[in-house]
């Protein structure tokens, strides 16, 4: 007998056992693919969900933990009316235009950083605003009632700098006072993410 044959005879008797061996991986792996929890995969409004969360939560926690401010009675008379908001903007405008700075000719006007703008109560008888070279915001306390009566929300404008212009809308809301032009949050959210406080 040769070497030949002696190998040939070898290979057949383990070549049952290859065999065996092969089916019996290919059943622990269908066996695997059953027993092996599935991957979830996150639906269409999940991934949304999370992009909006992403986007909008930073603007959304930061007008809902504006500091309480308080008052009194006789505040009424004190606060800013809703009147004089017009002529605020117009100066504000004007003074950005020609300047790049917020001033205004009516009231007292106080600069503060993002953190205490967002964190600290507002005064309530001048104007407050934070930003950056392109982005100033400007609040006050207004009494939307007549002098004798006190009615307090919050005017927060907003001032970008587009095409070597400055733009203005007011936050709308529902403890916001919101001439024209306003928008939502949502709609200013973005615009809003540089001066937003950062996250303690």
């Amino acid at each position: 007998m040769t070497d030949g044959h002696v190998q040939a005879a070898r290979i057949r008797a383990v070549q049952p056992w290859l065999t065996s061996s092969g089916i019996g991986l290919i059943l622990l792996g269908a066996l695997l693919q059953f027993l092996t929890p599935a991957p979830i995969l996150r639906s269409r409004d999940e991934l949304l969900h999370q992009q909006f969360e992403a986007i909008y939560s930073p603007a959304i926690s930061a007008v809902a933990g504006l500091a309480r401010v308080h008052f009194i009675p006789s505040d009424s008379k004190k606060l800013t009316s809703v009147d004089e908001i017009p002529q605020v903007v117009g100066f504000v405008e004007d003074s950005l235009n020609h300047g790049g700075q917020v001033t205004s000719k009516r009231l007292i006007l106080s600069q503060v950083d993002p953190q205490s703008f967002w964190h600290r109560p507002w005064p309530l008888f001048r104007l407050i605003s934070t930003g950056n070279r392109d982005l100033k915001l400007v609040g006050a306390i207004v009494n939307v009632a007549d002098p004798d009566h006190l009615d307090p929300y919050r005017w927060l404008g907003v001032f970008r700098k587009h095409n070597g212009r400055w733009q203005y809308v007011s936050l709308a809301g529902n403890t916001f006072y919101a001439p024209p032009p306003a928008a939502q949050l949502r709609d200013i959210a973005i615009d809003l993410s540089p001066l937003l406080p950062q996250e303690r």
